[in-house]
């Protein structure tokens, strides 16, 4: 089930989402893959996640670009991706 967040973004015009946050593993993930089944842009800054589990974080992360994210530095997001 999944919440009216997508029905808000579209109604909006809104394409694309960027996610940080606690934690890569659980919430991240669930968010990035969740914002990729309705095609949204979804960018992950990876200066801004942290999973409960440190050793599954780049696991979690190349999953997260299986699915189409795209994951970034905040620098590289402050210099080639900002959402204007």
């Amino acid at each position: 089930m999944f919440t009216r967040l997508p029905q808000e973004l579209f109604s909006r015009g809104i394409e694309k989402v960027v996610i940080v946050g606690l934690a890569t593993d659980y919430c991240v993930r669930a968010t990035a893959i969740d914002a990729r089944k309705f095609n949204l842009d979804t960018i992950v800054i990876t200066d801004g996640v942290r999973g409960v589990f440190p050793d599954n974080e780049e696991r979690v992360l190349d999953e997260l670009r299986r699915w189409g994210t795209r994951t970034v530095s905040l620098d590289e997001f402050a210099g080639c991706c900002k959402t204007s």
